[in-house]
């Protein structure tokens, strides 16, 4: 793997640990905004890697700054030898996206349930893109899938039991 693709691809490992870590935190202080902020950033994190490994640009030319996220995601939709994005999964992205969006510049009110099921539909593509694209398993990096999210099946027993 090259230098500038393994920085972002262990960042965007580093960026959905944390995000999973706050989802399974105790304390609820800005648990939402922290779980969608970091769960976002791993997801571009790992597109730029994904582009960059497959012989793209995350710069444009004359530009200081890379693309946006939003680039990103077409880029990985359309672009033929970059593609690693159905419509669907771009969408589950963007949604994401859109609660980041909320939880950075707004308020953010997510059920416990909508907060889970959008985490861990980020994580299983999370983990998908991972296979696919550099054939690596979050197993690798200590992830089981039996440990992920494990506060939401507490609270929900929780919160059925109330």
């Amino acid at each position: 793997m090259k230098k500038q693709v393994k920085l972002f691809f262990d960042k965007s490992i580093d960026s959905l640990i944390l995000s999973i870590e706050h989802f399974n935190r105790p304390w609820d202080k800005g648990r939402q905004e922290a779980v969608l902020i970091l769960l976002d950033r791993a997801f571009e994190l790992l597109l730029k890697a994904v582009i960059l490994h497959r012989g793209g640009k995350i710069r444009d030319p004359y530009e200081k700054q890379n693309i946006s996220f939003e680039k990103c995601v077409r880029k990985c939709i359309s672009d033929k030898k970059i593609k690693c994005l159905e419509k669907d999964q771009a969408l589950t992205i963007q949604i994401i996206n859109s609660f980041r969006d909320a939880a950075q510049h707004d308020i953010v009110k997510l059920s416990e349930q909508d907060l889970y099921l959008y985490s861990q539909a980020g994580v299983t593509l999370f983990k998908d893109i991972l296979s696919d694209v550099f054939d690596e398993d979050l197993k690798k990096f200590n992830f089981h899938r039996e440990k992920i999210f494990k506060m939401y099946k507490k609270n929900l027993k929780k919160f059925s039991d109330e």
